[in-house]
């Protein structure tokens, strides 16, 4: 897929436990950039294009259920 102005390809790029599948077009009225990501865990979902070169977004929110003590 092609991509318009400078938008970056991130397609099969990892960051974290997320793989990026394809882009998703604009995801708000700024027209920030989404992609279609694919977790480790099987979750696939949409996330900001700056959120995933930056490294705010590295799983589907499994990663913190992982790390986060059980609870009682």
């Amino acid at each position: 897929m092609r991509l318009r102005g400078n938008a970056i390809d991130l397609t099969g790029r990892r960051f974290g436990r997320l793989t990026a599948i394809q882009p998703s077009g604009p995801m708000y009225a700024n027209g920030v950039m989404g992609w279609e990501v694919l977790c480790d865990c099987g979750t696939t979902w949409w996330v900001a294009m700056q959120s995933l070169v930056a490294g705010l977004t590295r799983s589907c929110g499994c990663l913190y259920k992982d790390r986060s003590p059980r609870r009682r």
